[in-house]
Order: C-alpha cells, then sequence, then structure tokens
C-alpha cells in the first residue's frame, strides 16, 4: 500500500481571528470539549469572553489537540467555529477521506508517536510540523471511503454504549432533584454553611522543582473526568520524603469527594467531581484541586453532597463569588462562604442506595463499553495495515 507523508494529504489551517473580532455567539471549543471518543461539544461565547486569538475552522477539517497528545483530543468538525491555539485545524485535500484521516489520528499506534515526538515536560506539545512528517497508508480514495465507512459502524455501536451510559447520568441527577426539589428550593435560612458540615482542603502549590519520577502521585484536575478519577493521565509525583513528611495532611483519603476548582467551565463543573477508592492511593493533593469529607454523617451523606454540587442552587451561589471570568477558579475562602440544604438524613440515605444500584447498572455497561472500545481499536489497527475486509 502506497504510504505518504501527512503533508501530501492535507494542511494546516492559518485561519485565526483576534479576540476583539469574535462576535457574540460564536461556538468556540476548547481542549475540554473534545472528547476522546472523536466528538466535541462547542459552547457560545460572549462578548468580550475570549482573550486571545483563535483559530478557524470548517466543516470537513479535523481538529487534533496538540497539548498532551495522549488525551486523545481529535474530532471531525461538522460545523464551523473558532477553536483554542492548543488545537490544531487540519485540511484536508482531494487525495484523502477526511473521515478516514480522523481516524488514522485517533488509533493507538498515531497517539503514541505524537506522544513521542512531543516536546515540553509539565505541557508537552506536539508541533504543526513534526505532525506533517507522519506517514499514513493512503490507499485509493475509494478504498478509504469504505474502511471509514466500516469504522463507522463500528464506532455507531460504541456510541449506543455511550449513550445509555449517558442516561443512567441522567437518572441519578433526575432522582436528585425528584427527592430534593422542595428542599433546593428551602430559605437559605435553613441551610448549614459548608465549614459546619464538611471539612474541606485544596492541595499545596507544589513546585516544578519538587516533580519526580517516582513516589506518591500528586493529584491535578485533568485526572478528574465524567465524575471518574484517572490517574494514567498524569505521570508527575512527588517524593515519598516529602510526601509522608511536609505534605502528610495532604495526602487524600479513601471516600474523599475530589474536584478540579481551576479552569473548569460551569457547563462541565458537574463531570469535574469524584470519589476517591482505595485503588486510587497512596496520593497527594495539588494546586487547583480540592477535597471534601462529611464532618458528621448523620446530617449529611457525601453522595448527596457531590450531587448538589452540580444543582442550579450551588452553582448560583459560585457565580456570585467568582466574577470576571469564563471559567471557575475558586478555593476555601470561596467555599466556606457557602451553604448547603441537609435534608432528613434517612432520605439522604435512600438517594446514596438508589444511586449505588444506578452505578452497578452503569458500571456493567462501561463494561460493555469498554469491550465494544477495544473491538473498535481492534479494527482501526486492522484498517490501516490493510487487514480489514
Amino acid at each position: 500500500m502506497k504510504v505518504v507523508e501527512l503533508s501530501d494529504v492535507c494542511q494546516v489551517s492559518k485561519s485565526k481571528v483576534a479576540p476583539q473580532d469574535i462576535q457574540r455567539g460564536t461556538p468556540y471549543v476548547g481542549l475540554e470539549h473534545i472528547s476522546p471518543d472523536g466528538h466535541y461539544k462547542s459552547e457560545m461565547v460572549e462578548a468580550d469572553e475570549l482573550k486571545s486569538t483563535k483559530n478557524v475552522f470548517k466543516p470537513g477539517q479535523i481538529l487534533f489537540g496538540k497539548l498532551r497528545p495522549y488525551l486523545r483530543k481529535t474530532a471531525l468538525a461538522v460545523s464551523q467555529g473558532i477553536c483554542s491555539t492548543d488545537v490544531i485545524v487540519l485540511v484536508p485535500n482531494d487525495l484523502i477521506s477526511p473521515q478516514y484521516l480522523t481516524y488514522f489520528l485517533r488509533k493507538e499506534s498515531t497517539v503514541q508517536l505524537a506522544t513521542e515526538r512531543s516536546s515540553g515536560a509539565n505541557l508537552p506539545r506536539i508541533s504543526p510540523s513534526e505532525l506533517m512528517q507522519f506517514e499514513i497508508p493512503l490507499p485509493p480514495l475509494e478504498e478509504q471511503k469504505r474502511i471509514a465507512g466500516i469504522l463507522d459502524e463500528a464506532d455507531l455501536v460504541r456510541k449506543k454504549t455511550q449513550a445509555l451510559i449517558d442516561k443512567y447520568d441522567e437518572l441519578a441527577q433526575s432522582l436528585f432533584l425528584d427527592m430534593f426539589g422542595d428542599d433546593l428550593k428551602s430559605s437559605k435560612e435553613d441551610w448549614k454553611q459548608i465549614p459546619e458540615i464538611l471539612f474541606f482542603q485544596e492541595g499545596p502549590g507544589v513546585r516544578k522543582w519538587q516533580f519526580r519520577d517516582s513516589g506518591v502521585k500528586l493529584l491535578n484536575g485533568r485526572n478528574i473526568n465524567d465524575n471518574k478519577i484517572d490517574l494514567s493521565t498524569t505521570s508527575i509525583f512527588v517524593s515519598n520524603e516529602e510526601a509522608y513528611g511536609k505534605y502528610s495532611h495532604f495526602l487524600a483519603e479513601e471516600g474523599d469527594l475530589v474536584i478540579a476548582c481551576s479552569g473548569v467551565t460551569l457547563d462541565r463543573f458537574h463531570k469535574k467531581v469524584g470519589l476517591l477508592k482505595a485503588e486510587h492511593l497512596p496520593l497527594c493533593m495539588n494546586t487547583s484541586t480540592m477535597r471534601f469529607k462529611v464532618l458528621d454523617e448523620s446530617i449529611l451523606n457525601i453522595h448527596f453532597f457531590r450531587f448538589f454540587l452540580g444543582s442550579v442552587q450551588f452553582l448560583s451561589q459560585l457565580r456570585k463569588l467568582i466574577t470576571g471570568s469564563a471559567q471557575l477558579n475558586f478555593g476555601p475562602s470561596h467555599v466556606k462562604k457557602m451553604s448547603v440544604p441537609c435534608p432528613p438524613i434517612s432520605r439522604q440515605n435512600e438517594f446514596a442506595q438508589l444511586v449505588a444500584e444506578i452505578e452497578l447498572e452503569k458500571l456493567n455497561a462501561s463494561q460493555c463499553a469498554q469491550q465494544n472500545f477495544d473491538l473498535f481499536n481492534a479494527l482501526l489497527q486492522k484498517a490501516f495495515k490493510g487487514e480489514l475486509t
């Protein structure tokens, strides 16, 4: 099969827009809006919300996240908009199918190569010029379209399973509102201040020169996604000596509720919340993350609090305390001013039990989704070896 460089089949778009020329309502895609499954969600920007130059993209072009390529931020644009300059916009030519090229950029070996060729210790990025040197198998255009069609069908199965998982999330949130809607609307005079019922703590500002290749892992906001903790996306440690010495009181514990408290958009905040399990430990908190622990379990259930963090009532409190930014940046000084309703603990515990049952069903669906994901990746590898029949 013929093999060419990416520069032979696409080019990097040079289309940009200055912040003063960005109009209100323009769809914006940041790295946080691109999911590892090859899709993206844009958000409409407000006037003067974005303060720096952005890239412009059009339908049929490909969005490739150059920052930390191992996060798999690659998607085929289906609409027009603007995006972060940490997203490379690729413009395919007539020699290649945009879908075929997108799948090539998403496959495991391409992700690994992009990661290896990135530069920068803490913020590794791959340069557009380096990306353009990647080699890609180039069968005839009709064969490319056939391969992309087969992968589309396999991807559709995976999407349906993911849609089921999303439904379980919606069910849990609906249950929360059904059981506690009246409590959320109750007088805030009856609510309790967070310091009364919860221990909370932001991680220390561990400096770059303190980072190690082994020891105790440091938690960062990027480890918290879709209400799950994934520590495989970071390899930054603090030494055992410091972790169990001066940072010992920042060591997280099983059952802690952790959140990302910096660089998070309001519409994604409820996804940047997760509960720590024994398998995540030992783990040291770091700046831009916070942990919570219930002080009195006869008053508050941590699962009730977890869902409260995604409520309109919590976010409205947050908005009043934080101004001037499209992204949330807050800490203990803000949290201590916030309050939480405390319905009867029997009702909170009942909710927690129902959520546990939903989570079990979600886990089963997630295991099925992983199998579909593995199958899809296997097909991806075969597709670009000419083994897909």
